[in-house]
């Protein structure tokens, strides 16, 4: 099979597949067919090496396909299940060998390039904005283990990102009753929000330019520096940001404005988390994803995978997938 790693920083250049042997699962593992594989914005961070991310040197924290193969510990999944599954890197390969529990069952209604860019968003979303159980308090902080961090009357502020992220939190918040602001890069997520039913809509230069002068009680912050100190200006008094990226302040006083700064990320949590964070999703958000409206930016070949880290990094917002030679075969079809 063909798989793709990073042994060094590089630019988008380097990412040349290469072939390896196909995995085999281990007694609790399934192995998947990978047909469409979501690209993050993590994905450009491990490939530049900011930070150690993922093992093996493979990006890749979501992806859809089909159950290949099965260990004799899995009971609930079956060989020709269509699943996606959130992941702990190794996505970008035309396999992926998993445990059992960071499987999602893909419906019929929604296709292998919608499914893949599920995981992620879905389980940042549920876990950072609406999960009630305890978490660990290095990404959770202090609670009474009994409210979410955002509820039905408050308002939510959101920016257009490369995740998926902002789309599936104005989804879920609207069917909490919450009211959604929401900032735009592209032209596209703005009719997106629109047909949605987002509140207000404004682009991201006006936002930074002051164009929102209402305070808001919840920000999920998926955007740079820049924004996340405009953010905080229109965050309320006892408000939460909770921060995808890696942003800091020493300027501003938070213990002051009584501000509570979270950052959010699946990957450093604990396999329990995770776990947790799994099931939950399951049971609470994944009856209604036959529902969500997916806004996929671009589709490419799993060998024009430089294009779209090019096109990532170029344009910033919308989300980018990848298709493997096997999602091609079955659909019959050329991704452009």
């Amino acid at each position: 099979m063909k798989i793709i790693r990073v042994q060094e920083p590089c630019g988008p250049g380097m990412l040349i597949p290469m072939e390896v042997d196909d995995p085999e699962p281990q007694d609790d593992e399934v192995v998947i067919q990978v047909m469409p594989i979501a690209v993050n914005t993590s994905d450009v961070i491990a490939r530049k090496k900011i930070y150690p991310m993922f093992p093996q040197s493979c990006m890749g924290l979501e992806c859809s396909g089909i159950i290949e193969k099965a260990g004799k510990n899995v009971k609930d999944w079956e060989i020709g299940n269509k699943v996606c599954a959130i992941l702990s890197g190794g996505g970008y390969a035309e396999k992926v060998v998993i445990q059992q529990w960071q499987l999602f069952l893909v419906p019929f209604e929604v296709s292998f390039p919608d499914a893949a860019c599920l995981p992620h968003a879905s389980c940042v979303v549920w876990s950072e904005l609406f999960m009630q159980r305890r978490l660990s308090p290095f990404f959770w902080l202090p609670d009474d283990g009994k409210k979410a961090r955002l509820s039905a009357g408050q308002t939510l502020l959101v920016h257009e990102d490369c995740n998926g992220t902002s789309n599936f939190a104005i989804q879920i918040a609207k069917r909490f009753n919450v009211t959604v602001i929401a900032t735009y890069r592209s032209d596209g997520f703005r009719k997106h929000c629109d047909s949605v039913g987002v509140a207000e809509c404004m682009s991201q230069d006006a936002f930074l330019n002051g164009a929102l002068t209402q305070r808001v009680d919840v920000i999920l912050n998926t955007l740079g520096p820049e924004h996340y100190h405009k953010s905080l200006s229109n965050l309320k008094r006892d408000g939460i940001m909770i921060s995808t990226t890696t942003c800091c302040s020493d300027t501003i006083d938070f213990a002051a404005y009584r501000r509570v700064i979270q950052a959010a990320s699946l990957l450093y949590r604990s396999k329990e988390e995770r776990k947790l964070i799994v099931s939950e999703v399951t049971n609470n958000i994944w009856p209604l994803v036959t529902s969500f409206e997916l806004f996929v930016h671009q589709e490419y070949p799993f060998s024009k995978v430089v294009d779209a880290h090019r096109l990532m990094e170029a344009e910033g917002c919308g989300k980018i997938i990848l298709v493997t030679d096997a999602y091609c075969a079955q659909t019959d079809g050329i991704v452009p």
